[in-house]
């Protein structure tokens, strides 16, 4: 997925040599915190998906979530493939290929 430009503009390059090896190690315990939080965030909140919610509700979640994806929202279809576990960032499927269907004919096309 590319990057908003506007997400780096409050970053500076780290020149090789300018972090020790305990602020290198902070920060990288900082960023594994970070991850394992959202990867708990994304189990319960499967898991209460699963359980609480009827299968018709499910299905009404996960038709506004397409929706919202078929509009445009990024943060849904990093969601909606976060749900299916086919996102990059999870490495937990041996398929990385993601078929996109697009159905209906261009009525702009010649």
């Amino acid at each position: 997925m590319a990057r908003n430009p506007k997400q780096d503009a409050n970053l500076r390059p780290i020149k090789k040599g300018e972090l020790s090896s305990e602020e290198a190690k902070r920060r990288g315990s900082k960023g594994g915190n970070a991850k394992a939080a959202n990867a708990r965030v994304l189990k319960t909140f499967s898991a209460v998906a699963g359980e609480r919610l009827t299968p018709e509700k499910q299905k009404k979640m996960l038709d506004r979530l397409e929706l919202l994806v078929l509009r445009g929202n990024l943060q849904a279809w990093d969601l909606y493939l976060k749900l299916l576990n086919q996102h990059p960032d999870q490495g937990g499927g041996t398929d990385k290929n993601i078929t996109i269907k697009i159905e209906g004919g261009d009525e702009y096309a010649d």
